[in-house]
């Protein structure tokens, strides 16, 4: 597993991007990072790009709702914007969106799938 945090000063976005199996702990954690950072830059536009991503909690559909039914208590405002590069791998993408219906579902802000990062920069100014 592996999650890198990269500040597109320039255009005003985190880029979070996240590989591999992750944990349960792996997502929280990786949410808390986020929230100190967009608290540090005052930044509300994310792309996250878990094209790489393998699975979550070794597929388990519990932890998946669990992560998404969470969501909302973690801080995030409803006023962000995160563009997704899904991940390629089949089983994976229907975990992630899994987990974005719940979240959507509990409140969150925008969310819009996109192919690359230039797509989710373009999403983004629009």
């Amino acid at each position: 597993m592996s999650v890198v945090f990269s500040i597109l000063e320039e255009h005003k976005t985190v880029l979070i991007t996240m590989s591999g199996q992750v944990a349960r702990e792996d997502v929280e954690q990786m949410r808390v990072r986020t929230l100190e950072i967009a608290e540090e830059t005052k930044f509300t536009n994310f792309i996250m790009d878990i094209s790489e991503l393998q699975s979550i909690d070794r597929g388990d559909g519990y932890a998946v709702f669990e992560l998404g039914h969470k969501f909302r208590s973690t801080g995030f405002s409803l006023h962000t914007r995160t563009a997704v590069i899904m991940p390629s791998d089949p089983k994976a993408r229907v975990q992630v969106e899994f987990l974005h219906t719940v979240e959507i579902n509990r409140g969150r802000g925008e969310l819009q799938y996109v192919d690359s990062i230039d797509a989710g920069l373009y999403w983004l100014r629009s």
